[in-house]
């Protein structure tokens, strides 16, 4: 259900240029998956509130105040071609700028966005753009919504959390309380994640909760796995400190019911073990135990997961469940450190509902 009021206030606006991957070059519109489309002028005249949110190219949510040129954000076909359908670009602005003007406030899956009066929303059954004023209790909006919560990656349990995660999937810990590393009898103690080395993004993460806990942060070194068969050259961090061994133990991998920590476990595990395509996200591992994490904490934070348990001799998976907007939604929580591995639904079908 939608409805609106009128309100005068100030409003923010931008212009994007669209990705080389776009068959339209320039474009005098501003569009995107959550707030519509905009024809704009040099008058200014469709701008959305300055607390709007918009998704941005790295899956994170940003204050349409915030944005600036230069920056991208996932956008969507406005004018498809005959025959053709809408599908997800990219988008650079390039320019941005204020208004003061009459505006609606339109209430729509359980948010309330404010917008110019005359600001273009696309809505269906048969898609078509309508100006925000004319819109009624009987619209519907095209709309992939926009999640109650996202993660902060500057949080101390999120940070936790990431590294947690990361270790559980591509990392190696051997370590108990009471183990010696002065004494002969005792087993070598060690967390090591090793990643490819264009991933260094996981690394560094981990290397930022080690830093908040004031733990001594080791370096990224190159990481010999001993198989002459990888090309691929590959980095890793690794602490042997027994001081640091104990907080990783005790409290960075220690499960903690702050919503920041399954977010920020989740995102680790998935920069390590999971994978996305259009049609499927998922994560994989022998052990069972982790993907029932997965299914755990994601239903916690309102998303269906399936975990398929297979012999012994293959993979499990946890499949993220429903459409390809639960998926965008899923990512832009709990915001991986690799966004490559969060833009294969560029290019996709854009909704019709």
């Amino acid at each position: 259900m939608v409805y609106f009021a009128a309100r005068m206030g100030r409003y923010w606006c931008f212009r994007e240029h669209m990705s080389e991957k776009s068959n339209i070059q320039w474009t005098d519109a501003s569009w995107n998956v959550v707030t519509g489309c905009s024809q704009v002028s040099p008058g200014c005249d469709n701008c959305l509130g300055p607390a709007t949110l918009i998704l941005m190219a790295d899956m994170s949510w940003k204050e349409i105040e915030l944005i600036k040129v230069g920056e991208h954000v996932v956008s969507f076909t406005e004018s498809p071609a005959l025959g053709q359908n809408r599908v997800y670009e990219v988008g650079v602005v390039a320019s941005v700028w204020e208004a003061y003007k009459e505006a609606v406030e339109i209430h729509v899956g359980g948010r309330v966005i404010v917008a110019g009066d005359d600001h273009m929303f696309l809505t269906y059954t048969r898609p078509q753009w309508k100006k925000a004023g004319t819109l009624s209790l009987t619209s519907g909006i095209v709309d992939i919504g926009i999640p109650q919560a996202g993660a902060d990656t500057n949080n101390l349990d999120y940070l936790d959390g990431y590294a947690a995660g990361a270790i559980k999937g591509d990392g190696a810990f051997r370590w108990q309380e009471g183990w010696r590393s002065d004494k002969k009898g005792f087993p070598q103690s060690y967390c090591r994640v090793a990643v490819l080395t264009d991933d260094a993004a996981i690394l560094e993460r981990i290397g930022c909760a080690f830093h908040a806990h004031g733990l001594i942060v080791p370096p990224i070194k190159a990481f010999d796995s001993g198989n002459n068969v990888r090309l691929r050259p590959m980095s890793k961090i690794e602490t042997r400190a027994l001081g640091n061994l104990a907080v990783i133990q005790s409290s960075i991998c220690q499960e903690r019911d702050a919503i920041q920590w399954k977010m920020g476990w989740l995102a680790g595990f998935f920069d390590t073990d999971g994978c996305y395509s259009g049609k499927n996200l998922r994560f994989t591992q022998k052990s069972i135990a982790p993907l029932m994490q997965v299914q755990r904490f994601a239903e916690e934070l309102g998303f269906v997961v399936k975990v398929e348990d297979r012999s012994p001799d293959v993979c499990s998976a946890a499949i993220l469940l429903g459409r390809l907007e639960d998926r965008i939604r899923f990512l832009s929580v709990i915001k991986p450190a690799l966004t490559r591995k969060c833009t294969d639904f560029i290019g996709r079908r854009f909704p019709k509902t």
